[in-house]
Parts: structure tokens; sequence; C-alpha cells
């Protein structure tokens, strides 16, 4: 460029490295051309997945750099399903037929897609029409009460003009009702007699006590119920005590789950009354963990498992505040059970288990016990060295899975459960224990996993446990020989400490004169003297502490004599050499 050319002249020598530039981006545009059409495999061209960018997967692990790992898993896991996630519908799903006003697929799915009231209102006036829907799972669509209450009257008026004759499961959870839906619910299963799950779980808008006790009253008159899930709510007494009148007639209920709620030792005694007085009750599974259940309502539902009409297999009550089990005929509810397999414990406040340890020792259906994070110690422990003295009790027993963890076991427990187990040569149905996190010396703690190892010879067995046992004892004996050294040697420096202290605070006449008081009298005679510090060594393991005076004396006299004798010797050399 020439300032000095007017403007509007052009030399050939800028047309000749503008033609020059054109050709050269002409070519590169080229290149970058075929570059995107001849993509290597493995690496998806920048357009294919996304109109954005995509992050280019590896072909082996050494093709990126380690530290980089955790960037690439969550790449790849970012279009996998995530739960509770409340995600838009991307395309109109076609629930009803729009000509025929019907629901077309036997089973409604729309969990957590952000359901608009319209198409909730759009499914209520389907059913009236559909005779072929058997689930409808609403789960986590923020859907507010008078929607549920538009599709639940709609499920009815379907139900009375005997339509929906094929309905077996309902799930609104994760919505937002309110108190006019639990009155539609109970006319729901008053009416519908295919209904067999019913699912009412973390309710943004949580179901009140009164509200539950609405629900509860319509449980009595369903004959199909099986399953019954009300967790993650603010239920309580009232609903416990409409369950116990509705238990009482209900022969069809199967699951009832009541976890994360507001429920005390009077609703589980409730509900415990209830099941006692239906013989024909059909409960086989309980959770009642979350709540705030003690020991009174943990003892009714154990003497509830010891009745012969009693079929409940599964009771979970982990994260309550179960302190004791003397509350209750624990002992003869657990003796006497035929039925119950599962009984957990776990996150409880638990130190006491001696008279449900004896109910475990007769008990002939229980299967897996877990008594995890509780503050079991080793003075709770005493029962399970006398498992297997009866042999008709072990022969029946089938305890097969014990777990322990985080408690405050010691050496002794372990010690009880190698006894117990020692004795059940003839039955070896435990076949797990698991004493994680607690006081245990490991060596102890292989043996009980040695004991409950069936695939060994019992024979084999005794003989590796005597063998750890007898390792336990050599190391316990080292430690204590260890210890009891230290504590002596502790004794004579606190000895030698005194002595020393008591020379400093005297003068050399006042120290014979405290030896001769302190001294005994016996001692004063040469012959029984030596023998009294003997006796001081072998019994206390130290001298006396006026013998130890003595010795420090007499260390300092001869010191001093050999000082003298130095420096005489020295005096005596600087003579001669004068």
């Amino acid at each position: 460029w020439n300032p000095s050319r007017r403007a509007g002249q052009v030399s050939k020598r800028h047309v000749f490295w503008n033609s020059k530039f054109c050709n050269l981006s002409l070519c590169a545009s080229i290149v970058l051309w075929n570059i995107f059409l001849h993509v290597p495999k493995g690496y998806p061209s920048i357009c294919q997945y996304s109109t954005t960018f995509v992050i280019l997967q590896p072909r082996r692990k050494a093709d990126y750099n380690p530290d980089e790992s955790v960037r690439y898993a969550l790449a790849a896991g970012a279009n996998k399903p995530k739960p509770f996630e409340l995600t838009e519908p991307l395309e109109d799903v076609v629930v009803v037929d729009p000509q025929s006003g019907r629901i077309e697929s036997p089973h409604v799915h729309l969990n957590s897609i952000a359901l608009p009231d319209e198409d909730v209102f759009k499914i209520g006036r389907a059913l009236v029409f559909s005779e072929d829907v058997e689930l409808l799972d609403l789960y986590g669509n923020f859907i507010a009460e008078s929607p549920c209450c538009f599709l639940i009257d709609g499920l009815n008026q379907a139900l009375e003009e005997k339509s929906a004759k094929k309905l077996k499961s309902i799930s609104l959870s994760g919505n937002m009702p309110g108190p006019a839906l639990y009155a539609s619910l109970q006319e729901t299963l008053v009416l519908c007699q295919s209904l067999t799950s019913l699912a009412l779980t973390n309710l943004f808008m949580p179901m009140t006590d009164a509200d539950g006790a609405v629900l509860c009253k319509g449980i009595s008159k369903s004959r199909t119920l099986k399953s019954l899930d009300l967790s993650g709510n603010l239920l309580g007494k009232l609903t416990c005590w409409e369950l116990k009148i509705s238990l009482q007639k209900n022969k069809s209920l199967e699951t009832l789950n009541m976890e994360c709620n507001q429920v005390q030792d009077d609703g589980c005694f409730h509900i415990a009354g209830g099941l006692m007085r239906n013989p024909e009750n059909s409960l086989h599974s309980l959770y009642m963990g979350w709540n705030q259940i003690d020991h009174v309502g943990f003892g009714a539902l154990i003497d509830y498992t010891g009745r012969e009409h009693s079929v409940l297999k599964r009771i979970n009550l982990r994260n309550n505040r179960i302190s004791r089990c003397s509350s209750g005929n624990v002992i003869g509810g657990l003796a006497r059970g035929t039925s119950l397999t599962s009984l957990n414990l776990a996150h409880n406040r638990i130190a006491d288990m001696s008279e449900m340890g004896i109910g475990f020792y007769m008990n002939a259906s229980l299967l897996d016990l877990d008594l995890s994070y509780n503050m079991l110690a080793d003075d709770a422990f005493g029962w399970f060295s006398d498992w297997g003295k009866d042999l008709a009790a072990t022969d029946r027993n089938r305890l097969r899975s014990l777990d322990f963890r985080h408690n405050k076991l010691g050496d002794t427990a372990a010690q009880n459960m190698c006894r117990g187990l020692a004795r059940r040569k003839r039955n070896r149905c435990i076949t797990r224990i698991i004493l994680d996190d607690n006081l245990i010396d490991p060596t102890l703690i292989k043996a009980v996993h040695a004991l409950v190892n069936p695939t060994k010879p019992f024979l084999l067995v005794r003989r590796e446990v005597k063998a750890l046992l007898l390792q336990k004892l050599m190391d316990d004996k080292k430690f204590w020989k260890e210890r009891d050294w230290e504590a002596l040697q502790k004794k004579r420096r606190m000895k030698m400490d005194e002595a020393v202290r008591l020379l400093n605070m005297r003068t050399e006449d006042e120290v014979e004169l405290d030896q001769l008081v302190n001294q005994p009298f016996v001692s004063r005679i040469p012959g029984v003297k030596d023998m009294v510090v003997l006796g001081s060594q072998v019994f206390t393991g130290t001298k006396p502490v006026w013998y130890l005076q003595e010795e420090l004396l007499d260390r300092q006299k001869g010191k001093a004599d050999a000082d003298i004798k130095l420096r005489k010797a020295l005096v005596k050399g600087i003579k001669k050499g004068e």
C-alpha cells in the first residue's frame, strides 16, 4: 500500500496478493470440507447428535488423560433417566383417542413429564368410556387438587357404569392433592372390586392424619386391595385407629407401607390389635420405618407374630426409637412364631437384647435379623453362648443371617458367639454374621467367620477356631506382660523420684535419722535387712524407699571418695614434677 497513490487507483502488486489470498482460502475450505466428510470411525461428526457440540469418546483408556475420566463419565451418563427429575415432554403423548374418546393403552404411564391440567381433565373424561385400563400411573407430575379430584370422580363414574372393570393399580405419588381427593378415593376403594394396588407416597402436599383416617375407612369394604403405600406423609394415631377397624374385616391386604410418618407406640399398638382380632387377615409385609415407635409398639407386633393365625413374614422397624425389648411378650411371641422370616431393627437404640436373644434361640421361622447401628455391648450377648445346649431347639432353628454392624461389641461377645456356634454341629444354618465397625479383635472375627462357613467340614473348622483362639490367648498374655512391665517400671521410677526428693529436702544427718525411724525394727539386724529388701522385690517388684536412699547416699559417698583420691594423686604428681 502506497499512501502517495491516489484513491481509486490499485497497483498490480495489490491485485496479485488479493488473488493469492483467495486461492489459499479456497484450498483451505476444500481441505476442511474433505475432513468433515471423512471422519474416522469411533469419532462422530459434530452435527450428528447435537447442533452445538459433543464430547468425543476415546477408543481406549490410553487415548485421554485419566484425570479427565470424571468428565467423560458425566458425558456418557448425561442422557440416562434420572429419578425424581421433572422434564418437559419433547413431543405430544397421545393417550386419548380423539375420535372415540377412549384411552388406547391398558397401561397409562405418565411419570415426571409435567402433565398439564388439560390433559388430566381429558384422561378423567376418557375413563368413563374406557374399559381396558388396568394401570394408572401419574407419578411426579405436580397435579393439583382439582385435576386429581376430577380424575378420580371420572373413574368413580366409570365404575358405577361398570365400564372400568379391569383397573388394578393407581399411583398418584409425587403430586399435590388436597383433602377433597381422599373422600373420592374412599369411594373408589368401595366401588372398584379389581383394584389391587394404591400408592400415595411423597406428596408435595402431605396427607394429614385426618385425611388418612378418611381414606382408610374404605379399606374394610375392599375385597381385592393387596398393596397400600402411604409412606412419606403426616399420618399418626387417627389413621392407625381407622386402620385397626379396617384390618379387623379386611381379608385381602398383603403389604402395608407406613414409612416416614408420625406413627408412635399407640398407632403401632392399634395396627397389631386389628391384626389380632382378624384370624383371616393376609398381611405378610409391614414397613414402619422412620417413625417414632418405641418398645411398647414393637412388643405388640412381636406378640402378634406368635399367634396361630399370623401370616406376617417381614417387619421393618428401622430408624425408630426402640430402646429395649422387655415390654410385651417378646420371648413368647418369638418362641411361638411360625411365620416371621425377616426382622429389621437397624438404626435404633437397643442396648439390651437378652430377652430377644432367648426368643431367637427358640424360634423356628426367622431367617434374617438386622441389628446394625444400635448400642449393643458385651453384656447383652450372654444368651449366645447357650445356643446348642438344647438339641431340640437347635434342630428347629433356621436363622441364617445376623447383622451386628456398627455397635459396641467387644471380645467377650465374640467369645460367646464362638461358644454358641461350636455347639451347632447338627444344624449349621447360620451362614453369615457381619461384625464390622465394632470393638472386636480381628482374630476373633476370623474365628466367628470360620464357624459360619458351611463349605468346610466341622472338624476342620473346630481345629482352625482352636488355633485362632490359642493365638488370641498368647497375644493377650504378651500384651498384658508388656502392660505389667510398663506399670512396674513406672512404679520403680515413682519410688526413685520420691527417694531423690526426700534426699534433696534433708541434710545427711536428717536422712540417717529418717532411715532409723522408718526402717523396720527387725530389718536393723544385718541378716534380716537383706531378707526384707528381697521380700519387697518379690511381692511388690520394687525396693523400699529407705533402702533406695541408702543406695543413693552410698553412691554419693563413693563418688566423693573417688574424687578425693583423684585430687590427692594429682597433688602428688605435681609435687614429684617439681
